[in-house]
């Protein structure tokens, strides 16, 4: 019989492809860059302070809330003193200042979240909007009024270099919209650092797994 090599290479191939299949399709082209549109504003819930020292327990609560992590400020007050009273609002502004009734730093892991945090600086203004635009989560800063004592509130949107901004005081009320330059945000809310210093800022927020 005569060898005719035209043959020989059809039963190759066929081979190869009962073998081997046919070659996988190319990886999928990697996601576009997010960038952030120029407004952009969460849906979020300010949730206020129930006393006059607990801001933290205010923001703590607020971004819990919007994360689908809701907690109590009582919760939060007990795990710093398991004895304390928890009066409603108004009464709760009654309560003295002391172990249940004081400032301190947002307890985040407390309500299952982790973050990253900076310390004495604001995250830049691309970061911000990034977070909020691109990752849907706010961010949590604090300003520095010397002596131990600041505040903390939410950065929750943006219109510009305009940040919205949810303060949990004065107590059983909030403002829930306030917005400031970022440069207010950065540099403390006079905008001439009279006093006042950026402090830390928490951002990236996930839930512990």
């Amino acid at each position: 019989m005569q060898f005719k090599p035209e043959s020989f290479a059809v039963v190759l191939g066929v081979l190869l492809l009962s073998c081997c299949g046919p070659p996988p399709p190319p990886p999928p082209p990697p996601p576009s860059p997010c960038v952030p549109p120029s407004r952009r504003v969460l849906d979020l819930t300010n949730v206020p302070q129930e006393r006059n020292y607990t801001c933290w327990a205010g923001v703590t609560r607020t971004i819990g809330k919007y994360m689908e992590r809701p907690e109590t400020e009582c919760a939060l007050v007990r795990r710093r003193k398991s004895d304390c009273t928890c009066p409603s609002c108004p009464d709760s502004m009654e309560v003295p200042e002391g172990p249940c009734n004081n400032g301190g730093w947002p307890p985040f892991e407390a309500i299952g979240l982790k973050a990253k945090r900076t310390t004495n600086e604001a995250i830049p203004l691309e970061t911000l909007k990034s977070e909020i635009a691109c990752h849907n989560r706010p961010v949590a800063f604090t300003w520095n009024f010397g002596g131990g004592s600041g505040h903390i509130m939410v950065a929750f949107g943006y219109d510009g270099e305009n940040i919205h901004v949810a303060n949990p005081a004065p107590p059983c009320a909030g403002r829930s919209e306030k917005i400031i330059p970022y440069e207010f945000y950065r540099d403390g809310e006079d905008g001439e650092g009279a006093g006042v210093n950026h402090w830390d800022d928490f951002y990236g927020f996930e839930v512990i797994q």
